[in-house]
């Protein structure tokens, strides 16, 4: 917790008794460095009896750590969403260029091999001065693509994740993204005391607000596991089961629909 140690020697100007050069530069000490050290010592001693303080009155809760091995996995996971999104970006700015130079395309095959050939071979109306970037931004689309699918495919395969990963793609609804998530950001699923603290963990919960007869739910939690609610959520958002909508209301918004069924 100390900070950057301090500099020793700090360069000055001074004042010269040759008239050609009537200012010199000099290093001279430091004369605040030991008030700094010892502030510095002072600090780090307030602060570690405050922390053993806390301790002793059992202020701070216990803390999880996974495993070196699931660390090392999860860190390649949460790399392939880097670069999913930046796959993503790079769709955008294809529409984008397409769309800022007035030529029509089919939004839902834009993105297919054999559409986007055809469209730059057939369409006079794609201009030649944005040609090459529509190229460069397919090629980037595509080796983004085989690496995420190589990065997912290691996952898979790795035997520390493989049967788990097995078993959770046997629940409907849950894909490899979802259970190699669920496997890597929740790890021991017995570290939980209840389904609450899961939930809360996830970040699919968010405090209620009740007056009289109305009750009022605020945005979902930002003290979370941001990674697995991302995942849970968008995996709710694809498949929204007709049951938990007549269960909720056939009039909710979609977002607390996939919520509840992220729960």
């Amino acid at each position: 917790m100390r900070a950057a140690k301090p500099v020793l020697f700090q360069s000055v100007i001074l004042p010269s008794d040759d008239p050609t050069n009537p200012w010199i530069e000099a290093t001279v000490w430091n004369n605040t460095v030991e008030f700094q050290e010892s502030f510095s010592e002072g600090i780090d001693r307030i602060d570690a009896g405050k922390i053993a303080d806390c301790l002793r009155c059992d202020f701070l809760p216990e803390c999880h750590m996974a495993s070196t091995q699931i660390r090392d996995r999860r860190r390649t996971l949460r790399y392939r969403h880097l670069l999913v999104r930046q796959m993503v970006q790079m769709k955008n700015r294809i529409s984008g260029l397409l769309m800022e130079t007035g030529v029509s395309y089919n939004k839902q095959r834009l993105h297919k091999v054999g559409y986007f050939r055809e469209l730059l071979s057939t369409n006079e109306d794609v201009h030649e001065s944005i040609r090459p970037l529509l190229k460069l931004s397919r090629d980037t689309v595509v080796r983004l693509q085989k690496t995420e699918y190589a990065l997912v495919s290691s996952l898979q395969r790795d035997p520390l994740l493989a049967d788990r990963v097995k078993r959770l793609r046997t629940v409907p609804g849950v894909g490899p993204i979802t259970a190699l998530a669920w496997a890597l950001e929740i790890g021991d699923v017995a570290r939980f005391r209840s389904i609450r603290q899961a939930i809360s963990y996830c970040g699919l919960c968010g405090e209620e607000k009740s007056s009289a007869d109305k009750v009022m739910r605020t945005p979902l939690s930002k003290q979370r596991n941001k990674h697995i609610q991302r995942v849970l959520v968008e995996a709710a958002k694809l498949k929204l089961p007709a049951e938990s909508i007549q269960k909720l209301n056939a009039a909710s918004s979609r977002n607390v629909v996939a919520e509840a069924t992220a729960r």
